[in-house]
């Protein structure tokens, strides 16, 4: 017996963690954290959040005049505005790439675009 306590098997109450933990093993799936660690390990990833940066995507204007912060309070400002928008490239990309999947579903797997045309589609992430 594991010491985090009743298990399914002892016929303890089930956790969220148990049921989350069962229903990721049926369906074969990953849990967000684990696909988003294989996202931003991707090589078109990289080039896709460089293109972002590149088109200005992570660009934030400091605030001036009265609205003037300590440097403290804007670089934390700064730091969650990148935050932010990091997590929407994310959200993006792992968007493109389902999207993809999905194509290449339907279309018999193979063939249709292949991994170059998850950057193409112009507009910002």
């Amino acid at each position: 017996k594991s010491s985090a306590g009743p298990s399914i098997i002892d016929g303890g109450p089930l956790t969220l963690t148990d049921l989350a933990s069962v229903a990721l093993s049926t369906l074969n799936a990953k849990s967000r954290i684990e696909a988003e660690r294989e996202v931003v390990s991707d090589p078109l990833f990289e080039s896709f959040i460089k293109a972002a940066g590149e088109k200005g995507f992570f660009t934030e204007s400091k605030l001036e005049g009265k609205d003037t912060l300590s440097p403290e309070a804007e670089e934390h400002r700064q730091r969650l505005l990148y935050e932010n928008k990091y997590r929407k490239v994310v959200a993006k990309f792992r968007s493109k790439l389902a999207v993809r999947e999905e194509q290449q579903m339907l279309h018999g797997g193979f063939g249709g675009g292949g991994a170059n045309n998850v950057g193409s589609g112009g507009g910002s992430p």
